[in-house]
């Protein structure tokens, strides 16, 4: 076994500033806060003259534009032999680069903010920051009091964006008081330049629903499926049914959100067919309360953390996917509501 080693924010700096250039790589179906973590360190590197570039081994959500629009995230063969260093930012086990997953072997170095996942190079997870975005706005703030680059609105604004993500607008369990303090000095610098502004991020993030959101929704609601008496909630998306409702992988991200949002619903998921490969579902699950999506998670070789996760199930079938994935998710909601109810007991 690999003995990798575990790195801090004065590290991860130096890091930076002594690679000539760096592939920084997301995970599948990217969120805000890979996108913007991935984009942060990309435009730090450059921003040294260093060559940067960020690769995603599928499409980035639409939605995301605002901040993606100009890097394409598009990966080719080969394309790691012309980069010194390969990085990878918000991905928490190998399972998670999906197509991309032989660029594990050769990172050197690993940032993420996952309770569980895998280890697979020279890290630096911190399992206590809201967003991969925390801790590279770390870095940056370090990068930037060395001297290595000026402060830069552009960059705080991939940061401010990646953090408001996984934190759902700072209302998640997650947001924490250096949370906090951290968007703050974001939001000072982004709001002082002549760029997009805080408010704008959070509405375009949060606020916004384009004409394939508004199909997402529906294909949703119309597939939604409840289970345990409604405590656990979720949806089986099909490649037939994505199609048919006229969408694509990048008008999936958040999908997992809208049945979060059903009374009484304990914990949420969403099982989406690859339309590469009919025998690979991704699997997003959210839960409302403290009960541990990523230990079910695990047990598909995925993670993340307490109350948001995700895995890759590879089965012959979709009714076989929807039944393993649902059968894990069941066993972890009744051992959550046999726990909870016996300390209610106790303290009677």
């Amino acid at each position: 076994m690999d003995d990798f080693i575990e790195v801090s924010i004065r590290e991860a700096a130096n890091f930076l500033e002594n690679t000539e250039s760096a592939l920084v790589v997301c995970h599948v179906s990217p969120d805000g806060d890979a996108v913007g973590s991935a984009l942060a360190l990309v435009h730090m590197l450059r921003r040294m003259g260093k060559k940067a570039r960020a690769v995603a081994p599928s499409p980035v959500p639409r939605f995301l534009s605002f901040i993606a629009e100009k890097e394409s995230f598009v990966y080719e063969d080969g394309l790691e032999d012309g980069y010194e260093s390969v990085i990878t930012v918000d991905v928490a086990s190998v399972s998670q680069l999906g197509t991309l997953s032989h660029l594990a072997d050769i990172a050197d170095l690993m940032i993420d903010h996952h309770s569980s996942g895998e280890i697979f190079a020279d890290n630096l997870v911190d399992p206590l920051a809201s967003a991969a975005g925390e801790i590279v706005a770390k870095i940056y703030r370090t990068v930037t009091e060395d001297g290595e680059i000026e402060p830069d609105p552009v960059i705080a604004s991939y940061l401010y964006t990646a953090i408001s993500a996984d934190t759902g607008n700072f209302k998640y369990s997650n947001t924490t008081p250096e949370t906090l303090r951290t968007a703050a000095d974001l939001m000072e610098e982004v709001n002082a330049s002549d760029g997009i502004k805080t408010d704008e991020i959070s509405r375009l993030l949060h606020d916004t629903m384009s004409e394939n959101d508004v199909k997402l929704f529906s294909l949703i609601t119309t597939s939604m499926k409840k289970y345990e008496d409604g405590a656990l909630v979720g949806a089986l998306l099909t490649t037939p049914k994505i199609k048919l409702a006229g969408l694509d992988e990048s008008d999936l991200g958040g999908a997992v959100d809208i049945p979060r949002k059903t009374e009484n619903a304990l914990v949420a998921f969403v099982l989406r067919q690859s339309a590469s490969n009919p025998t690979i579902f991704k699997l997003s699950v959210r839960a409302n309360v403290e009960l541990d999506v990523s230990e079910v998670c695990a047990l598909f070789g995925g993670g993340g953390h307490v109350r948001a996760a995700g895995a890759t199930i590879n089965a012959s079938s979709p009714g076989k996917a929807l039944e393993m994935a649902v059968e894990a998710l069941k066993e972890a909601v009744r051992r959550y509501k046999s726990e909870t109810a016996g300390e209610k007991n106790e303290q009677k």
